[in-house]
């Protein structure tokens, strides 16, 4: 049988190899991206929406090929077509320029717009879609009784390396350029990562995924007393509602509105601040390498965030972290308003934090919780539409205050507006059918079990 253990890092791996079809991996080229093919930054930005929503759109599609096939055959594919995607994108303005060749009477910027579109397109659905579906899944598959702590341990690495992203893929730019930089990272994805799928990437046989269910006191590599209050911690029955929700039932209430538009707005959001990141600094007269590391603070604030919020989460309504959450956005947006060096840039990390710790908190507790698990999948898939339409528009929005005022001001004030409107909802929104212990039964549970 296949160590767990070394699965959950092969897990990290493939969805750290996802990164060029990510935003936090695509946000160093854009500037470049822009000149190369002569586009305004509202072009590039519609072209990121239009690929963004389409590989949505079929991802769907994807997750039946994944049932079929699993995790290893999925990857192998999805890692060779993203690594030959990338190769494609360090020719996109060649592209472009045949193709204008060809077509005279269509403008310039449309036939640009729509080859990035389709540049955009593969490199979000077999990075941000298909791999970085297919390598979670394969962790979640192998840890089956103990998919939270595989989680905590997996998000920490994932989150980090996607904050560290930026300034390597710079970095890499001011190696070997954007072009080069692309093509390396084609390189190592059509051979390295390739070999290491094929050795490392699997999903459990029958034997060895009963094996993991009935794993009730798995090993952890963590001191034997961390090890006893982890596993008893892990027993616990979370909250849950009476009765299971179908997705019309969920739709009549407020709360399930009130989520989808937090979790959508943070993800309108932080893509677009992370896909325009450079230019924003670059307003506030900072530099491109500020920019690029004001991830890496961030992201490490919002992993410790993450753990105590994951604990805290346990005797604490929800409609509170979704409050938290507003609370977050608002001061990112009032420190980007005012950015600069010193008290405006700290205040922003910590709104990008807030945000992170919050957004990871509430996209994965909320709808089990408040719902059940019986319809899950579709209620969640609801909810993934939201996450992925404010990823395409959020680009998009901050290109357009730029474009139509000069500056980025606009774009932040209105979303510290929005933000702040969200807040004071959310204390309206009650967890339908609440069933939960009391704080005083949690701490006697606590309390008997050592915990």
């Amino acid at each position: 049988m296949r160590n767990p253990w070394l699965i959950l890092i092969a897990g990290v791996v493939g969805t750290l190899a996802s990164l060029p079809g990510q935003t936090n991996g695509i946000s160093p080229f854009i500037d470049f991206l822009i000149e190369s093919l002569a586009l305004s930054r509202v072009h590039l930005s519609l072209a990121y929406l239009i690929g963004t929503i389409s590989s949505a759109a079929v991802m769907p599609y994807a997750g039946a090929l994944y049932d079929r096939y699993g995790s290893r055959r999925l990857s192998l594919v999805s890692g060779f077509a993203l690594g030959l995607s990338v190769l494609a994108i360090s020719y996109v303005d060649r592209i472009a320029q045949s193709l204008i060749a060809l077509l005279p009477l269509v403008s310039r910027a449309i036939v640009a717009t729509a080859v990035m579109a389709a540049a955009f397109f593969l490199v979000r659905f077999f990075g941000q879609g298909i791999l970085n579906m297919a390598s979670r899944n394969m962790v979640m598959k192998w840890f089956d009784s103990r998919r939270g702590l595989a989680t905590a341990c997996m998000a920490p690495l994932i989150a980090l390396g996607f904050a560290y992203a930026p300034r390597v893929f710079d970095a890499m730019i001011g190696i070997w350029g954007w072009r080069g930089s692309w093509r390396v990272m084609a390189l190592l994805l059509l051979t390295l990562f390739s070999l290491f799928v094929r050795l490392l990437f699997s999903d459990p046989s029958q034997e060895e995924r009963r094996t993991a269910r009935n794993a009730r006191s798995l090993r952890l590599p963590v001191p034997k007393t961390m090890r006893r209050a982890l596993n008893a911690r892990a027993e616990r029955e979370p909250p849950r509602p009476k009765e299971d929700f179908t997705l019309e039932q969920a739709r009549k209430t407020l709360i399930f509105w009130l989520f989808n538009m937090t979790n959508g707005f943070s993800s309108l959001v932080g893509t677009g601040f992370t896909f325009h990141v450079v230019a924003l600094f670059a307003a506030a007269g900072m530099s491109r390498a500020t920019a690029l590391a004001v991830f890496f603070p961030a992201t490490t604030i919002a992993v410790v965030l993450q753990f105590v919020a994951g604990i805290v989460s346990d005797y604490v309504r929800l409609k509170y972290f979704a409050a938290v959450h507003m609370a977050g956005i608002f001061v990112m947006m009032t420190a980007l308003m005012f950015l600069g060096s010193g008290t405006p840039y700290a205040v922003l990390v910590v709104g990008m934090a807030l945000n992170t710790a919050m957004m990871n908190i509430n996209t994965v507790i909320t709808w089990p919780r408040f719902f059940g698990i019986t319809h899950l999948g579709r209620i969640s898939g609801v909810a993934f539409v939201w996450m992925v339409a404010g990823s395409a528009i959020g680009p998009y929005v901050y290109s357009l205050s730029e474009w139509a005022t000069g500056s980025y001001f606009l774009v932040a004030l209105v979303f510290a507006l929005v933000a702040a409107a969200l807040f004071v909802l959310s204390f309206l929104a009650e967890n339908p059918n609440r069933v939960e212990p009391s704080r005083s039964d949690d701490l006697t549970t606590m309390h008997r079990r050592g915990s």
